[in-house]
């Protein structure tokens, strides 16, 4: 997931016409994030003046450069400000690269230095120095090996946050542990025999990062789900947690990555990511409850 989310910036990148170490740097940042935003910030400077340069040739606009960094850092820093065109021309292309950066951080972990990007992306905007093609493919070079680092470090990350958080929920001690190593509490006990591989269940559920941020779920609507006890549609972690539930089972989990999605990820969840799902098994579904599904063509998740 990580090469599909961050391939926005590297394809915004490549619109120009030009084909280690985890210690904290600036707010929060680790130093490798910081020089992947001093990089990012010189390549978008250099797309967005060049864009602006054609803009004033074509359209015989009068583009303030001064104008359009004022209102490209207040959207950059959250400031939601408007004057005049200029600066709403910059606002409107940091809106735009500002949710770019937010899908970067959301989805991959990768946090971008705002400021230190800001700080390279005003100092070669307002240059008056031609474009250089061979410096822009070093940029891009460059750009690209950091992307790679700050990928692998934030997978890293990701993946001992979640461990940790294992860890430290276990040691409240109202947690029980599988071979494979997920965590589990029963909220409460169902009535009749376990599920097993090949039934189809109807169920509710939620599922959260394990900063509590919810991905996906349904227990807040009225209809549950219809889920396959099957590993072909579901992840391992779950396809276990289900076969220790009775219609009526409520239990709440903790699902390791090498459970879930892996070094892989998938859509929301990070490569590497530990998941918290709280399971309500409602019935084995019956063959109203596959008609009806079937005519919805529900989209599997997990």
């Amino acid at each position: 997931m990580m090469k599909k989310i961050l391939f926005i910036l590297a394809v915004t990148a490549c619109m120009i016409p030009f084909a280690g170490c985890n210690k904290s740097g600036g707010n929060g940042t680790t130093k490798t994030e910081d020089s992947l935003s001093v990089v990012l910030g010189q390549m978008m400077s250099q797309q967005n003046k060049m864009q602006q340069e054609q803009m004033q040739a074509q359209l015989n606009l009068n583009i303030d450069s001064e104008e359009y960094l004022k209102g490209y850092e207040r959207a950059l820093m959250g400031d939601t400000t408007a004057t005049n065109m200029s600066y709403n021309q910059g606002y409107s292309d940091a809106a735009t690269m500002l949710i770019q950066l937010k899908a970067v951080e959301d989805n991959e972990g990768i946090r971008i230095n705002r400021a230190m990007f800001f700080k390279e992306f005003k100092k070669l905007f307002s240059s008056k120095e031609p474009f250089d093609q061979m410096k822009g493919m070093a940029m891009q070079q460059k750009f690209q090996a950091l992307l790679e680092q700050a990928g692998k470090e934030a997978q890293k990350k990701i993946a001992t946050d979640g461990e940790k958080f294992l860890k430290e929920e276990l040691a409240k001690g109202d947690y029980k542990q599988t071979k494979s190593g997920i965590a589990y509490k029963v909220v409460k006990e169902g009535k009749g025999a376990k599920f097993k591989m090949g039934d189809n269940v109807m169920v509710k559920y939620e599922g959260t990062h394990v900063n509590g941020r919810v991905f996906d779920g349904n227990l807040k609507e009225k209809e549950p789900t219809l889920f396959p006890i099957d590993e072909t549609q579901l992840i391992k972690g779950f396809v276990e947690v289900m076969q220790m539930m009775s219609p009526g089972s409520k239990m709440h989990v903790i699902i390791p990555a090498k459970m879930a999605y892996g070094e892989k990820g998938n859509g929301k969840i990070k490569p590497n990511e530990t998941l918290v799902f709280d399971i309500e098994t409602i019935r084995l579904a019956t063959a109203e409850d596959e008609k009806k599904i079937q005519e919805q063509q529900p989209q599997l998740a997990y």
